[in-house]
């Protein structure tokens, strides 16, 4: 599959990947929730990569994206990828209704929609819980997001100020610009309006080749997806009806609903500024000026705000950019965690 495509179906839930570490799961009990409701008997999945030194201070935490689980983003780590284990404890962290960790597709208790309604604070409730009771860690060296992952690195650096040294967020947003709200909202109401549906009680997984053709449209930009398809090719895959691997719709659901209810300035009277005036970490925010799956503007309004260092990522890769450009993205990452230089 070409790169740029993978690295989109990747970040937007409609494809697997490689090998990884072995997955773990934690039982952490029951997780109340911001609405009041709560997830029974807790299960996350991680996996982890190099080992936490004897200081305790080098856990680096990756995040995953809308529909990603931890096995996806092992490509990440390496000692030519973005974080290297010879340097950094790496935590990878499976979200909830991601398949692995607790999901609407393997609650017992709260299958299908019976599964609650959560939101990007329950996700970093449940990534805490995770990391002091498995690994007694009320402190990182730093937290990283891509996409839905950088969200949920927004969310905790202003939920716990003194949590992280430092935060990678590479295009993730602070909150969704209504172009991001419309974009979302459309996946789900292809979900929801499919009688395949049925109120989440399908026996085929419903509106799976509307969301990969939203994926597709979305996740690259038009410069691109001309480069890449012909005509020919476009009219084959259009009239191409091998059904499409992706994400559980239930799963996709919940997911969305996270992310269409995110904003960090909910408590801060909407300001962006205010906001980014509350936090204590260093921060690195990344983007790409074509990314149509989550804009760049809030991102780069918090980070002017607090003065965080800025990653342009170059190219029409939109979604993808921070695949398409690893080695920059890679070199960023190293300098931004190295320890600074004694005068």
């Amino acid at each position: 599959m070409n790169r740029r495509l993978l690295a989109v179906l990747l970040a937007t839930g409609l494809a697997a990947s490689a090998t990884a570490q072995e997955l773990k799961r934690a039982e952490l009990g029951d997780l109340p929730l911001g609405s009041g409701e709560v997830i029974e008997d807790l299960q996350v999945g991680y996996r982890t990569f190099g080992a936490l030194n004897a200081e305790r201070d080098n856990a680096v935490v990756l995040l995953t994206w809308f529909g990603g689980q931890s096995e996806q983003l092992a490509g990440l780590v390496g000692s030519e990828a973005m974080l290297d284990p010879a340097r950094h404890f790496v935590i990878v962290i499976d979200a909830l209704a991601n398949g692995v960790s607790s999901s609407p597709s393997n609650s017992i208790k709260q299958p299908r929609m019976a599964f609650p309604v959560f939101g990007m604070a329950d996700l970093v409730a449940a990534n805490r819980r995770l990391l002091e009771v498995e690994f007694e860690l009320d402190h990182v060296q730093a937290l990283v997001g891509v996409s839905m992952g950088g969200m949920q690195v927004f969310e905790w650096i202003l939920q716990d100020p003194e949590f992280a040294e430092s935060a990678i967020i590479i295009q993730g947003s602070p909150r969704l610009t209504p172009y991001d709200l419309l974009l979302w909202q459309s996946t789900f109401e292809a979900i929801r309006r499919d009688p395949v549906w049925d109120g989440g009680n399908y026996r085929q997984q419903p509106a799976r080749r509307a969301l990969y053709y939203i994926a597709m449209l979305s996740g690259q930009t038009p410069e691109s997806i001309n480069r890449q398809l012909s005509r020919p090719q476009v009219l084959a895959l259009l009239e191409d009806q091998t059904p499409v691997e992706g994400f559980d719709a239930n799963d996709h659901l919940r997911q969305v609903e996270a992310m269409l209810g995110h904003d960090v300035t909910r408590d801060f009277a909407n300001d962006l500024s205010r906001a980014a005036g509350a936090v204590r970490s260093r921060v690195l925010y990344v983007w790409n000026a074509k990314d149509h799956v989550v804009r760049p503007e809030p991102g780069l309004e918090f980070a002017k705000a607090m003065n965080a260092e800025v990653l342009e990522l170059p190219g029409n890769c939109g979604h993808g950019a921070y695949a398409c450009e690893l080695p920059m993205l890679r070199q960023a990452v190293a300098a931004f965690l190295s320890p600074p230089e004694a005068e």
